[in-house]
């Protein structure tokens, strides 16, 4: 037996975000029923269609849609008309948790407002997500995880010294929210068994991403200190892809303690090192100016773009 089998979830996610918690509890057992409206299916069906072959039903065959919603019962309804609205309400009769990631207040304007589905159902457990959370000034704003990520202010310190704010390669925003809801969804759930009172969760992306800048967060208002785009390195440490003598051959370095710097240093033959005041930093660019003096010059400028 899964862990959440006999639990039913109704999802109206899209996307990533949505679809990831729900595929989650899916692989778990649940039984996870995804409503789609005819005139705005989820919109990643057409991303990524296999073989990038948009002939015939491609929709049915974008590997993006597919990862986000195996193991899924699916079914269309127009919730903007009675019927579809009847059929929805039917459904949230046998539900245990209704999972919703539409702007903020789409759901209430399609009759389902928290106050009636709490009415009706106070044991159905009922998570939004959004990019600013369902109320205050920004609520309205929809939302994606490349907007997310200059809104938490990660983008500020994920670019370079002396350059812009910068997206990260993948939009993680999406999956590390996703895993926050989840968590809070099993909660919950964990919380109705105990009182047998449902209730409303509004995660924020803007909000589950802020913890990752806590230590910048916490040194601006304590000292009132901003801390600029750093590379790929990291305060306290030594970390950073480097070029090496072969023909686009990079190393990877990773040290946090004086165990490791003094491996380091027996280990490059620079035990001289050791004896520096402040080895952690600046040593490791002088390997890196001696690789690259015998680079072509655009590779020189490739390696130090990497630090």
């Amino acid at each position: 037996m899964k862990f959440f089998e006999g639990i039913r979830v109704v999802d109206l996610t899209q996307v990533w975000i949505g679809p990831l918690v729900t595929r989650i509890f899916a692989d778990l057992g649940a039984d996870v029923i995804k409503v789609e409206r005819p005139s705005k299916p989820d919109t990643v069906r057409v991303g990524f269609p296999a073989g990038n072959d948009s002939s015939g039903d491609f929709w049915n065959r974008s590997s993006y849609f597919i990862s986000r919603n195996a193991g899924k019962r699916s079914m269309m309804l127009d919730l903007g008309g009675a019927e579809g609205a009847a059929v929805l309400w039917q459904l949230l009769e046998g539900a245990d948790v209704l999972a919703e990631n539409f702007t903020p207040g789409t759901l209430a304007k399609l009759g389902f407002g928290n106050e009636r589905l709490r009415e009706r159902f106070p044991r159905l457990v009922v998570l939004s997500i959004s990019g600013y959370g369902q109320s205050g000034p920004h609520s309205g704003r929809p939302a994606f995880g490349m907007s997310m990520e200059p809104a938490s202010g990660a983008a500020s310190v994920t670019g370079y010294p002396g350059g812009g704010p910068m997206k990260t390669g993948q939009t993680w925003v999406d999956p590390f929210a996703g895993l926050y809801a989840t968590g809070v969804l099993i909660a919950a759930l964990l919380h109705r068994e105990a009182t047998g009172r449902g209730q409303q969760i509004d995660i924020s992306m803007q909000e589950a991403a802020l913890p990752l800048l806590a230590e910048h967060v916490a040194d601006y208002r304590l000292n009132g200190r901003i801390h600029p785009g750093n590379g790929n390195r990291r305060p306290g440490m030594v970390r950073g892809a480097y070029p090496c003598k072969g023909d686009d051959e990079w190393v990877a370095i990773s040290m946090r303690t004086d165990a490791h710097w003094r491996s380091f240093c027996t280990a490059t033959r620079h035990r001289g090192w050791l004896d520096d005041e402040d080895p952690f930093f600046g040593r490791i660019d002088l390997i890196v100016a001696e690789r690259a003096r015998h680079r072509p010059r655009a590779y020189r400028a490739r390696g130090r773009a990497s630090r």
